[in-house]
């Protein structure tokens, strides 16, 4: 992240009863400043999501065609792709799109907007969107509908976004977050929330889409923003590259994302 990403604040909204991030907007511009920052090409041409990869391959075979929502530079698509999937993303953030076009010919790329996409009824056999829908100001309703839209019988939407994990419900119910009600024009500088797992399963449900896994992921982020007093020292050990500090990560992630998951990965099947 650049630096105009680090000043986030943080409120909790009794109401909705979910942490509400302040202090940096969303924007298509803010998006692009974001990856233009970065070398766009090394990070696509040497990109290996095992993550996505490995969870796309327990519910879709090889060749299957797949949409991101919400690509960015297009670095998962890549790593779709040279999995054997037939993948396609699709970004707001339009000189991102063309600046990773420009890096990457043949990554399949486009701009557009994941609340009205360009694709006909039930075209795709899996969707990804990895963090997107927390970023909507009054909500996901417009990019559910279109998800499930696109979406063939029998197909699969992987969804993850920042969640109330339950150190953060713990935190929330001793008053130690901010309240979201003394925040004035605290919409102007509206960045994202952290969804509540069981409501955001809930929706879907209503859609017509079923839960079939649900996953608590990031530990490591997790802890860091919870636990200030560590926060420097979880930080190092997150940059730290080698077999031990991956190792010591992944051990990290299984044992505690339960309490500090700072994610939820949600995969839904289409009815």
């Amino acid at each position: 992240m650049n630096g105009k990403f680090q000043s986030i604040m943080r409120f909790y909204d009794k109401n909705s009863r979910r942490l509400v991030y302040l202090g940096q907007s969303a924007t298509a511009d803010d998006w692009d400043q974001k990856w233009l920052a970065s070398d766009i090409k090394a990070q696509i041409m040497f990109s290996r999501n095992r993550f996505v990869v490995s969870v796309t391959r327990q519910f879709l075979h090889r060749g299957s065609n797949i949409l991101e929502g919400g690509c960015g530079i297009g670095d998962k698509v890549h790593s779709l792709i040279n999995a054997g999937f037939n993948a396609v993303g699709l970004d707001f953030a339009e000189q991102t799109v063309r600046s990773a076009a420009e890096a990457a010919p043949s990554l399949p790329l486009i701009a557009g907007d994941v609340r009205n996409l360009p694709f006909p009824d039930a075209c795709f056999d899996g969707y990804w969107s990895l963090g997107v829908i927390e970023h909507f100001l009054n909500g996901y309703r417009e990019t559910a509908n279109e998800m499930r839209r696109v979406l063939k019988p029998s197909g699969y939407l992987f969804l993850t976004f920042p969640s109330m994990s339950a150190i953060r419900k713990l935190k929330a119910k001793l008053g130690i977050y901010s309240d979201l009600e003394l925040k004035q024009g605290w919409t102007q500088n509206f960045y994202q929330y952290a969804l509540n797992p069981a409501e955001v399963g809930s929706f879907m449900n209503s859609l017509g889409l079923s839960l079939v896994l649900r996953r608590r992921f990031d530990a490591l982020n997790g802890m860091a923003s919870e636990l200030g007093f560590l926060s420097s020292m979880i930080r190092r050990l997150s940059a730290r590259t080698g077999f031990f500090y991956k190792a010591a990560r992944k051990v990290i992630d299984v044992l505690f994302s339960r309490l500090f998951g700072h994610s939820s990965l949600l995969v839904f099947q289409k009815k």
